[in-house]
């Protein structure tokens, strides 16, 4: 199945991207154009299922880091580096007749141009230039666009420059508004090429890590055990596609992929909930995650992590232990998420469209987000949803006339039957 990669950037860049990705194979791209980087941040939030991001550039990777980091899916950018300065060096001398010295450029570091000076011994080289390296290493410190559009100018009316190159399109934009000669730093084929192999290296890896094997071990603290242990855990399994194996009336495990569990991690509300139930019959409970590429590992790793939780019976504990087996603690370190409420317009229209309740369509949006891969059949919807074939079977014929819905293949039964549709969710984003 081809790698999703989410291209966030400019109209320009989004045009040579998807002239390339041709030549790549397994890719598959999602693309968001923006008019200024900063609105890569607001964007990002918007991406659909993907493995990856894939940003046009540093500015934008830098303006949505933050919001990379609660997404916890892997981004990169396409670099300007020493390949983009000569080519843009030389197409301005041999191809504008200009002289370097008569250039203001900006870029993310000085050391592509000075690096591309000193090899070629060019001795007519630009002076005015606007970098800000530290962009890779921070993302506090305050990117000032106006500042550098400023600089251009200035050189451009005191007549101290004929040309300018940046790195940034907004700058491009409003200099050509400004009717400054100027010219966008160029991006050779290469760069983006490479970028893209690597977009789809880190999305496989990514992939491979959201399909692990998970095991979450749950331990109640109580005198007296009660139904309501299996009865939560079994809401909670159900909403993640995992099972619950009972090994004693207070110890139960469950077992499912990682992106279930990260899925339930990132919306903590879910085990609130469930928290809340315990405390109601006097009971606390100490919870261990386990990541691993076979069972094995996962329950080794989830043991490891009950061990921390139950350090402290006296309260509600949470650890997990990935498969390097770094230990984290999301109820100390991570915030609560909430889900999609009825308020969002767009989710309401989406209901009405397709003639099912917001909380069923917010079901299958949930479905749909703690799936390691986006295929499914009518069975996996009767499951997930309790109810019977022919219902589950109205509920994907709904989702496939409103077009958020395709048939992808058809999976054979492992006994005698009629091959299953084998199912794929189009759902817009929210």
């Amino acid at each position: 199945m081809a790698i999703r990669i989410a291209l966030i950037g400019s109209e320009e860049t989004l045009q040579k991207v998807k002239a390339l990705d041709v030549y790549i194979e397994d890719i598959e791209l999602l693309t968001s154009m923006y008019q200024t980087p900063t609105e890569a941040s607001e964007l990002v939030t918007e991406v659909g299922q993907c493995d990856v991001i894939l940003f046009s550039g540093g500015l934008p990777f830098y303006y949505a880091q933050k919001e990379i980091a609660r997404l916890n899916k892997p981004a990169l950018y396409i670099p300007d580096n020493e390949l983009s300065v000569a080519y843009t060096l030389l197409h301005v001398t041999n191809n504008l007749k200009i002289e370097l010295d008569q250039l203001s450029i900006d870029l993310i570091d000085r050391k592509f141009l000075q690096d591309v000076i000193q090899q070629l011994n060019i001795e007519r080289a630009p002076t005015f230039i606007q970098d800000y390296p530290w962009l890779n290493q921070e993302n506090n410190h305050p990117f000032q666009l106006e500042s550098v559009i400023n600089r251009h100018v200035e050189l451009w009316e005191s007549k101290q420059i004929s040309y300018v190159v940046t790195s940034i399109h907004a700058v491009y934009d409003k200099l050509t508004t400004l009717h400054i000669p100027c010219i966008r730093l160029m991006e050779p084929a290469k760069n983006i090429v490479d970028s893209l192999i690597e977009a789809r290296n880190l999305g496989a890896l990514n992939r491979a890590k959201q399909s692990q094997i998970a095991v979450g071990a749950f331990v109640f603290h109580s005198h007296t055990p009660s139904e309501a242990f299996e009865f939560e855990l079994q809401k909670i399994a159900k909403q993640i596609n995992c099972s619950v194996k009972i090994l004693t009336p207070l110890h139960f495990l469950l077992y499912g992929t990682r992106s279930g569990m990260e899925y339930l991690l990132e919306n903590m509300e879910i085990l609130n909930g469930s928290f809340q139930a315990f405390s109601k019959i006097k009971s606390s409970v100490s919870v261990g995650f386990g990541y691993g590429m076979t069972i094995v590992d996962a329950e080794k790793n989830a043991n490891i992590a009950l061990s921390y939780a139950q350090k402290d019976p006296s309260n509600n504990n949470l650890f997990v232990v990935n498969e390097k087996q770094e230990v984290t603690e999301p109820l100390r370190t991570k915030k609560t998420s909430s889900i999609l409420q009825s308020e969002n317009m767009k989710l309401i229209h989406i209901s009405k469209e397709l003639g099912i309740s917001v909380t069923n369509l917010n079901k299958m949006i949930q479905f749909y987000q703690t799936r390691p891969i986006n295929r499914f059949t009518s069975t996996d919807i009767a499951e997930y949803f309790g109810v019977g074939k022919r219902a589950a079977e109205r509920i994907i014929k709904k989702f496939s006339d409103g077009g958020y819905l395709k048939v992808i293949g058809e999976e054979q039964p492992h006994l005698n039957g009629r091959p299953r549709s084998i199912y794929r969710l189009e759902l817009p984003r929210f």
